[in-house]
């Protein structure tokens, strides 16, 4: 009997797969990065298919392939990733993001995760990371300073996690425990200096 690992996650990626079916890419909470294969989830009777767009953030039920993991089932935890619109529905435990801003933001912070992380590995902190500024983008009334700094702290974290940011940056919000409003406003100050951080890790990073 083949074991089904269920986890919480978000829907990185996807590209089709045949002629109704699609190839996810997912970071989860306990199995790192993976890629799945959705069967027919591309029809208009999947009941799926509105839980597996990119970005869409879920419990995902798997099981091992030989090749690629194989998704029996979603349950959503939001909506976000239906295209934004200022009459959105809010429905019971769903919520958007508040604007295409955030929601474009959150898409380059889990590019930057496929981009850097190859194999599969388990990696709490790092799914903490994304979790924490999903979280946070959720919030209304962000100002546009404040996601580039939310944008800037959450780069320089995923990178410093991976190791690949030098000993003991100097902007100390880079290794805070929480990353907050309050945490955000340290930041100000420093964004030409995070942005030179970044830019020297991924140069080294070479991806």
């Amino acid at each position: 009997m083949y074991r089904i690992y269920t986890t919480r996650g978000f829907v990185v990626s996807g590209r089709p797969y045949g002629e109704a079916s699609a190839t996810l890419t997912l970071l989860t909470e306990d199995l790192g990065v993976v890629r799945a294969r959705a069967q027919a989830v591309r029809g208009l009777a999947s009941k799926l298919r509105y839980g597996l767009q990119s970005l869409s953030r879920g419990a995902f039920s798997l099981v091992r392939g030989r090749e690629v993991w194989r998704l029996t089932s979603v349950s959503p935890c939001d909506q976000a990733s239906q295209n934004y619109t200022t009459d959105f529905p809010k429905q019971r435990g769903l919520t958007p993001f508040s604007s295409f801003a955030t929601r474009a933001l959150f898409a380059r912070v889990l590019a930057l995760v496929e981009r850097l992380v190859h194999g599969e590995e388990e990696d709490r902190r790092l799914f903490a990371l994304v979790e924490e500024c999903h979280e946070l983008l959720q919030e209304e009334g962000l100002s546009s300073v404040e996601l580039r700094c939310l944008e800037l702290l959450i780069t320089a974290r995923i990178l410093d996690h991976l190791g690949y940011i030098a000993p003991a940056p100097s902007i100390p919000a880079v290794r805070a425990l929480k990353v907050t409003k309050k945490v955000l406003s340290s930041v100000g100050g420093h964004e030409r200096d995070l942005a030179r951080v970044i830019e020297v890790a991924l140069q080294a990073s070479q991806l």
